[in-house]
């Protein structure tokens, strides 16, 4: 089993807890009554998609040995992107952000550093961003959309509500995105 340590590990077991995130509400209409608190919101939904790539990950029946590596680049883009809005916004409850975060945060960390520290031994590169990335690209961009709204808001929500029976009102790109997302958050 890969990293039996991290699975008994606080941050891993709240990610066995998060509610399924597909059908989540954007973190802005979380923030409607709360506007200056979108930042908070958007860090808190972050949290909750990056809890389900690690739970994903780890999972012991779907990867017993190793995480697969598009995996680890969803992970490592998602530490990165949050990483960028944790440097640049303000938060107004900042104590409350850095406590839901930072465990989870700290655990991708560690799941990456491990995978890198097995990569190197075997002389591949390490663990990039950049599939994942360029998969949210190629299904994005053609909704106008980019990673940051991914990670913090939740495209996906009003596609899934729209994506039932077969007079579906989802367009062909809208489906393309959330099955292809599904692969990371079901």
């Amino acid at each position: 089993m890969a990293f039996p340590d991290l699975i008994r590990t606080a941050a891993y077991q709240e990610a066995l807890r998060t509610p399924p995130v597909i059908t989540r509400p954007p973190a802005s209409r979380w923030a409607i009554r709360e506007p200056h608190l979108l930042h908070s919101y958007r860090i808190r939904e972050a949290g909750f998609r990056l809890d389900h790539l690690i739970r994903r990950a780890l999972d012991p029946n779907s990867n017993p040995e190793w995480p697969q590596l598009w995996q680890m680049s969803a992970i490592k883009a998602f530490v990165e992107v949050i990483a960028a809005m944790l440097s640049s916004a303000h938060f107004v409850n900042a104590d409350e952000v850095s406590a839901f975060i930072g465990p989870r945060l700290d655990l991708a960390r560690e799941i990456i550093r491990r995978v890198d520290a097995a990569l190197s031994q075997e002389g591949r590169p390490s663990i990039s961003s950049d599939g994942f990335r360029q998969e949210v690209t190629i299904l994005c961009t053609p909704l106008g959309l980019n990673i940051e709204a991914l990670v913090f808001e939740n495209p996906l929500y009003q596609i899934e509500k729209n994506d039932y029976g077969p007079f579906s009102g989802a367009t062909r790109e809208q489906q393309q995105l959330l099955y292809g997302m599904r692969l990371y958050w079901t």
